[in-house]
């Protein structure tokens, strides 16, 4: 699986322009001795160079919002399964209740 989503990436990379861009200023936050800078909002623009860029960008997504939502899992549940599943197995859905709560 890890070689079919490096192919897809590489092939996608050539098609798709992403832009993101920062709006509105840099917040500050005082975390004990230590300042961290966040940006208030970030915005995101998609661009396709082909058609082709297009489908792998809907092909990227499907992949995406399949992933098991359990932590530490990255499995892809199949495209089998019902469509409102969120984990691939049993033991990630027990991982997943624990870690909810």
């Amino acid at each position: 699986m890890s070689a079919i989503c490096d192919t897809l990436a590489r092939k996608a990379e050539n098609e798709i322009n992403l832009q993101i861009w920062f709006i509105g200023g840099v917040k500050r936050e005082k975390v004990g001795r230590f300042t961290s800078s966040m940006t208030t909002d970030v915005g995101l623009s998609w661009g396709f160079r082909s058609l082709l860029g297009a489908m792998y960008l809907q092909l990227v997504w499907r992949i995406k919002s399949r992933q098991c939502e359990a932590p530490g899992c990255n499995n892809i549940i199949g495209l089998h399964e019902r469509s409102n599943k969120k984990t691939c197995s049993l033991a990630c859905k027990e991982r997943r209740r624990y870690h909810r709560n």
